[in-house]
């Protein structure tokens, strides 16, 4: 059972390791090995998440988990989808944290997703390369395939969804976009990739019953930005993006 632990003890323990590291916070999973603690020690106290308690202890949030590498953020998800023999959903994976503080947090995952597009998504083009993880492979591409390609109706709206349209980024640190419409996110992603020998990230995708009309909105909308008189390349700004970013459905 859990010794109870005070909300100002915890502030301390995090600040002593964060002062070791240089005055930065570790990621959560450091921070609960380094301490011995779980997170039901934060909530024990009320604090709901690491990312509350690095705010308390007046560290900003978004230096928590935005840098978790790929290997620490996939490799557990990896092997919970093929023991599972589906992909983890959100509660399958807080099941998992709450049993395993190594496993990554809510917070780690809501991150890798705002900043690179659906988690199904960027774990399948991890796996492709490492065949420890075929059996997570199969499962994923069956996963998307059954919900990307064939029209499907949203979840409590009624909304049809017939295809997608994505924004990608090349290079980590890139200024130039792509603007394309696909019937499977993960395979048109897969595809580029290959022509392209640097970093191609997705940065959002929207849903949409009329592919090809939004597509169309989109690449009309940033006409003006088109890089060098190519259909589908535009150089953004950050307000483009976060327009972009803003569309679930469309």
């Amino acid at each position: 059972m859990n010794t109870v632990i005070s909300q100002d003890q915890l502030i301390a323990q995090l600040q002593r390791i964060a002062r070791a590291n240089g005055d930065r916070p570790p990621g959560e999973r450091g921070f609960y090995s380094e301490a011995g603690l779980t997170k039901q020690h934060l909530w024990d106290v009320g604090i709901r998440s690491y990312g509350d308690l690095c705010e308390l202890a007046g560290y900003p949030r978004n230096r928590l988990t935005g840098q978790m590498s790929p290997d620490r953020l996939f490799e557990p998800l990896a092997v919970l989808t093929a023991k599972l023999k589906r992909f983890p959903d959100h509660t399958d994976r807080e099941i998992a944290h709450r049993k395993d503080a190594a496993f990554p947090s809510y917070e780690a995952y809501r991150t890798a997703q705002n900043k690179n597009g659906p988690i199904d998504h960027q774990l399948l083009e991890w796996c492709r390369s490492l065949p420890q993880h075929s059996a997570a492979r199969g499962i994923l591409e069956e996963h998307i395939s059954r919900r990307d390609g064939r029209p499907q109706r949203m979840r409590h709206s009624g909304r049809v969804i017939k295809g997608y349209v994505y924004l990608l980024r090349y290079g980590s640190h890139g200024h130039d976009y792509k603007i394309g419409m696909t019937d499977q996110v993960a395979r048109r992603h897969s595809q580029i990739s290959a022509t392209f020998p640097g970093d191609l990230r997705i940065v959002h995708v929207i849903e949409t019953d009329d592919p090809a009309g939004i597509e169309r909105y989109w690449l009309q909308r940033f006409e003006d930005k088109r890089v060098d008189n190519k259909k589908e390349i535009f150089r953004l700004a950050a307000d483009d993006i976060a327009a972009f970013k803003s569309r679930r459905y469309q």
